[in-house]
């Protein structure tokens, strides 16, 4: 898959939708007297804290993805999104209406930092169907 690398604006960051769609977050401390960096800053900084820190992951993280198998493409992964928001959408779930986005986003967040295999992405859409068509027998038996 492809990546790509965001940095927000520098008085406000990145927005909402951005962060909740990433599959890494980076945070390094600045000088508490400048708290924003210019882009070029920005980049240099993150090179720097970059490398650092590959450096130190890199055995654990090969390791860990030949455990794991295959990582999730990326539409797979945000076919599975909507298919969950749909179904939390007929379930009544996003209430209050004018929440409804900052929920999905956080739950995007919340299952993107999983990394996601391929595998994974099928058994969790398995799930959510069996929840979904659960939910129509639970309403057929009512009405028995």
């Amino acid at each position: 898959g492809q990546s790509a690398i965001m940095f927000g604006a520098e008085k406000s960051g990145l927005p909402n939708d951005a962060v909740a769609v990433a599959d890494f977050l980076m945070t390094y401390s600045v000088d508490p007297e400048f708290k924003s960096l210019n882009l070029a800053q920005a980049v240099c900084v993150f090179c720097a804290e970059w490398g650092k820190r590959r450096e130190q992951s890199d055995l654990v993280i090969s390791q860990d993805k030949a455990k794991l198998g295959e990582p999730a493409p990326r539409d797979e992964l945000f076919r599975m999104f909507e298919h969950f928001e749909e179904e939390l959408e007929r379930a009544g779930y996003f209430f209050p209406p004018e929440k409804t986005p900052l929920m999905k986003d956080n739950l995007r967040a919340a299952l993107i930092r999983a990394d996601w295999t391929r595998q994974e992405v099928q058994t969790f859409r398995g799930a959510i169907k069996a929840l979904a068509l659960g939910r129509g027998k639970a309403r057929v038996n009512r009405d028995d």
